[in-house]
């Protein structure tokens, strides 16, 4: 029986670390390397950790000093010894067959990454997320069922495929170790919690062939106390999108891509991003509104955001937010694209703890 690999980054996770290794431990694929690898974390995650690695030989667990989940990530990952290598966060659940059934479908098609569907846990219900049809990929059909839909994902600037709905999260992927290494993957980041979308889009941007599986392995629990809710304003937002697109680009670049793709995918890029940056600005604790509205002006000036009001006839059925944002910003209406910002995000805290606005949000974005 050939050995996964599983690396969780830990901080501040003494409290969920256990349920979530207890609940891996519980695999029916046996022969498992669980890698803890505590970011630096200033309360008792160490300990829990070791306590953990106690109980079970097959959990090995690493210290460093906080560097961040990106870093920490390619840390356990130089430590795996697996043939196979997949990633999991700290707080989230994994069903006991997710490793057996992706691990079996990469054995029968000899595929570089395997792929499954993941859902959303909120006290205890589940609900989908990411949705995946069972399938084995090569050549163009990576390109027309998974590459086109992920990265215009939100938009129909392209053939509709019900193929897959897929978002920028490692958690769903295994991994052959032997392509991980030999593509010299490393988790990167520019901006802030990017480093999985960037690593599933090199992932499926290098892969000559991808089996997915339709099945529902991997629940992200919705622990509103985590970082993912923790809104940081992030300094000198600009120059790091321009990294970061840059970096994509050059990926792209090895991998013949339709012009027109790429074209539309450099629209869709810098309209999120903007997007994004207004979002940011809610964050910053001084300068006031007219200092904010400022930069979002000058960001869609050197972006030539009013360009795209294509974009706003081509929002995805049920991203109301994204068509009504794209709608003010191209039309330079700055003031209120902010105000929107700030009023959605206070809607989207009552949305993530409410199961059935959930199902609503779900169902008219058709992905159920």
């Amino acid at each position: 029986m050939k050995k996964i690999s599983v690396v969780i980054p830990v901080y501040k996770g003494e409290s969920v670390i256990n349920t979530t290794v207890q609940q891996i431990r519980r695999s029916t694929w046996k022969n498992i390397e669980i890698l803890l690898i505590n970011d630096g974390s200033p309360d008792n995650s160490l300990d829990v950790c070791r306590s953990l690695a106690n109980q079970d030989k097959r959990i090995t667990v690493l210290t460093k000093k906080n560097s961040g989940v990106a870093s920490t990530r390619n840390f356990g990952a130089d430590y795996a010894t697996g043939d196979y290598i997949c990633f999991c966060d700290q707080d989230d659940y994994v069903e006991i067959g997710m490793y057996e059934k992706l691990i079996d479908a990469l054995e029968d098609s000899n595929a570089d990454l395997a792929v499954c569907g993941t859902g959303r846990m909120t006290d205890g219900k589940k609900s989908d997320y990411e949705v995946v049809r069972d399938g084995l990929l090569e050549g163009n059909d990576i390109q027309e069922k998974i590459i086109t839909p992920f990265f215009l994902h939100g938009y129909r600037l392209s053939e509709r495929s019900d193929y897959c709905n897929l978002h920028g999260t490692v958690w769903k992927v295994v991994i052959r170790k032997d392509f991980f290494d030999s593509r010299g993957f490393r988790f990167r980041k520019y901006i802030n919690y990017e480093d999985d979308w960037i690593m599933f889009s090199e992932l499926i941007l290098s892969a000559e062939s991808i089996v997915t599986v339709s099945d529902t392995l991997y629940y992200w629990v919705m622990n509103h106390g985590s970082e993912t809710y923790r809104y940081h304003y992030i300094r000198g937002y600009y120059p790091k999108a321009v990294k970061l697109k840059q970096y994509i680009d050059s990926v792209m670049d090895g991998k013949r891509l339709p012009v027109k793709f790429r074209e539309k995918f450099s629209d869709v890029f810098w309209m999120d991003q903007t997007i994004l940056f207004v979002e940011n600005e809610i964050s910053e604790t001084g300068g006031g509104y007219l200092r904010s509205r400022a930069r979002i002006e000058e960001f869609c000036r050197r972006r030539h955001i009013s360009d795209k009001k294509y974009l706003a006839g081509k929002t995805d059925t049920g991203f109301y937010y994204k068509k009504l944002m794209i709608l003010l910003l191209t039309h330079k209406m700055y003031m209120c694209a902010l105000l929107t910002a700030k009023l959605f995000r206070e809607l989207n805290r009552i949305l993530i703890s409410s199961d059935f606005l959930m199902r609503i949000e779900r169902m008219t974005k058709k992905i159920y």
